[in-house]
């Protein structure tokens, strides 16, 4: 059960916590020391190392504009609004929140749409939050690369140019039904709102797929040219089979260049993932979902596809 509309085409709050969730919930908040009513000072002590400030922010404006009888404070069902539409709201639903967090405006043609820039801001914002939040719990899956590159800002908004690229936009602007036909089949985004707002309530994620996969590398001093947001792009095209674990296979600066070498390193070994850097920074690559195995030609129906 999600949030229903109101007239005024605003959400009207439904709390849609099962009663085990609501129970986990009231115990976390009463240990932290908050009950039943809320406000910016709350969240902001609830949600401080959890989420990016803009994020954070973004959110609590969002909240407390539920507070419609001007007591400075939310109830539980307004507070928990966010987790209960945009992780099981139905997709008209999620649409219109996120534009009331992220901010609409009507075009010249009268249309209600948002800014492509602060949709990608948003997604950007979400995505660092993901890092922080399991950073903080310490992750194994998170830990398993932090001895490599940490995630990069200039990177994590690269690779959500590069989620929405799809995503029609004009002028800066994303009709929101175009958005929501968006939102429906890019499931990397449910995932990321399941275990973002899951953690900012305690609860567990509602789509449980994997983000980030456990990194089994022969030694902390493994070299790789890819951080965590360059690992979660490619890990969300993977088939699911193949998104829990990545084993280390062969590097030119581990095995050097040799041809053999590399065949041998890759043969029989299952699925493989295939990733290299040029000289000039481009990354490219491709996906083998069977088994590699040498032979006495080269396989015609092998596709490389641009990252």
């Amino acid at each position: 059960m999600g949030p229903k509309h109101s007239h005024d085409g605003g959400t009207e709050s439904t709390i849609s916590l099962n009663p085990s969730e609501k129970r986990r919930l009231t115990a976390f908040l009463e240990s932290t020391g908050s009950h039943s009513k809320f406000n910016r000072q709350v969240m902001q002590r609830l949600w401080k190392d959890l989420l990016v400030p803009d994020l954070l922010n973004s959110y609590a404006d969002f909240l407390m504009k539920q507070d419609v009888s001007r007591k400075s404070y939310i109830g539980l069902e307004e507070f928990v609004l966010i987790y209960s539409t945009l992780v099981r709201g139905d997709p008209d639903e999620r649409v219109d929140l996120l534009g009331r967090v992220i901010g609409t405006r009507q075009n010249s043609s009268g249309q209600k749409v948002l800014s492509y820039t602060r949709l990608c801001k948003y997604l950007s914002d979400l995505l660092e939050s993901y890092f922080l939040i399991m950073r903080h719990r310490n992750d194994c899956d998170y830990k398993s690369w932090t001895h490599l590159k940490h995630p990069e800002r200039s990177n994590i908004e690269h690779v959500m140019s590069g989620l929405t690229s799809d995503l029609p936009h004009k002028n800066d602007e994303v009709e929101l039904p175009s958005l929501g036909r968006w939102l429906h089949y890019t499931a990397v985004l449910s995932v990321l709102h399941s275990h973002v707002l899951g953690s900012l309530y305690n609860l567990d994620p509602d789509v449980k797929a994997s983000i980030i996969p456990h990194a089994t590398f022969p030694s902390s001093k493994t070299p790789t040219f890819l951080d965590l947001s360059q690992v979660f792009y490619l890990n969300s095209f993977l088939p699911s089979d193949n998104k829990s674990k990545w084993r280390f296979l062969f590097s030119t600066s581990t095995h050097g260049e040799s041809f053999s070498k590399f065949v041998g390193c890759l043969s029989n070994e299952g699925p493989v993932l295939l990733i290299m850097e040029s000289d000039d920074k481009h990354i490219f690559g491709g996906f083998a979902s069977e088994n590699l195995a040498p032979g006495p030609r080269w396989d015609q129906e092998t596709v490389f596809c641009s990252s």
